[in-house]
Formats: structure tokens, sequence, C-alpha cells
């Protein structure tokens, strides 16, 4: 009986043993899945991490490009909105000069209209004379006189 005991101690100790050693080598395995579960979170976080360092440099580039399309816009604005009041000081600069041209040219206009009536007179005058018979000689000789 000794011996069946000391058999069924032999027994009860070896499977004691296989238990610790399965719950070694289970331990061992959490322990690498553990791990293995780590390093690929630990490599989503840096997939993550250089998403967001990407889109907030576009977001970055976007918003450089946005706020340079704003100050062309700005400068474009103000530029068309200079050009209506140089426009006007243009106008207020020209307007004696173009003044002036418009006296001298009505005043040419009336100079024009009074030698065209003087050449039209003499042509009459001289259609006139040429009728009544009156030489040309005898005209410029009248001419002169004058």
């Amino acid at each position: 009986m000794q011996r069946l005991v000391e058999d069924f101690k032999n027994k009860y100790e070896d499977e004691i043993n296989k238990g610790t050693e399965m719950e070694n080598e289970f331990v061992l395995i959490k322990k690498d899945a553990d791990e293995a579960y780590m390093n690929k979170l630990q490599a989503d976080i840096e997939g993550l991490k250089d998403q967001r360092a990407s889109l907030e440099a576009a977001i970055a580039d976007a918003e450089l490009g946005g706020e340079l399309a704003v100050k062309d816009a700005n400068s474009k604005l103000s530029e068309l909105e200079a050009t209506p009041q140089r426009a006007k000081q243009d106008v207020v600069r020209e307007l004696p000069e173009y003044q002036e041209l418009m006296k001298v040219k009505l005043a040419l206009d009336i100079e024009i209209a009074t030698y065209r009536k003087l050449l039209e007179g003499e042509e009459s005058w001289l259609e006139s004379g040429m009728r009544t018979g009156v030489s040309i000689g005898r005209l410029r000789v009248a001419m002169e006189v004058c």
C-alpha cells in the first residue's frame, strides 16, 4: 500500500509539474502574443502619427496657399478700387488742357468758316465779274490797289 501511495504521490507530483510547465508555457505564449499585439499597436500608432503629420502638412500648405490667394485677391481689389480714383485724377488733370484744345478748335472752326465765306464771296464776285466782262488782269490791279 505504501507503494501505491508512493505511485499515486508520484503521479500527483507529475501532474502538478505538467500543470506548472503548461502554465509556464501559457505565460510565455501569452507574453509572445502580447508582445506581437503591442508591436502591431505600436506600428499602427506610428502609421497614424505619420498620417497625422502628412495631413497637418497638407493643411498648413492649404492654409498658406489660401493666405496667398487672399493676399493676391486683396492686392487686386486694392488696384481695382484705386483705378476709378486714378481715372478721376487723370480727368481732373487733363480737363483744362482739353478745354483749351476745344477753345482752339472752336476758334479754328470759326476761322475756317470765315475764310470759306470769304472764298465763296470772292468766287461769286469773280464769277459775276467774268459775266460782266471784267478781265482778270483788271481784277489783279484792283486787288493790288486795295
